[in-house]
């Protein structure tokens, strides 16, 4: 649906986001599926397409994706906190959906499609919002805190 604070919110970050496109080929990506996702014929394929731009922005290694992408993306969308673990856990039930979703399975869940979407939505918003793509270093500070990047300099 659109609102005045949906066309606002496009008129006052339109050029940041233009730029960051420009700048960053995994957010394009990103934008990019969460533009056309909605026209994919079949959910399956938009939701394994959803988390595809997903891990572009927050897997810093190819290990561990579950765990890892659930973390660095419920530690960037929350501060530290039961909120912030609240939501990994709810990440982590949409990654399982895209798991079932990529390998085919019959008990693949639908539902998960939309909260995906949202989540996607939300990480592109909060990117424009702050005017960068967060560096995988970032990622990582965030989710250890600051007292971790002491350790390691």
């Amino acid at each position: 649906m659109i609102t005045i604070d949906r066309l606002e919110f496009v008129r006052d970050h339109w050029q940041s986001a233009d730029f960051l496109m420009r700048e960053n080929a995994d957010f394009e990506r990103a934008i990019h599926v969460l533009d056309q996702g909605q026209f994919m014929r079949f959910s399956d394929v938009a939701l394994v397409s959803l988390w595809g731009a997903i891990e572009l922005l927050f897997s810093p290694s190819p290990a561990e994706l579950r765990f890892r992408v659930s973390a660095l993306l419920a530690a960037y969308l929350e501060g530290a906190g039961e909120a912030r673990l609240i939501l990994q856990k709810e990440i982590v039930k949409l990654y399982d959906a895209r798991s079932a979703a990529a390998h085919g399975r019959p008990d693949f869940d639908t539902n998960g499609l939309l909260d995906t979407f949202e989540l996607l939505r939300r990480v592109i918003i909060k990117i424009i919002n702050d005017g960068h793509v967060p560096s995988k270093d970032e990622l990582e500070s965030r989710l250890f805190g600051d007292s971790w990047e002491k350790v390691l300099n």
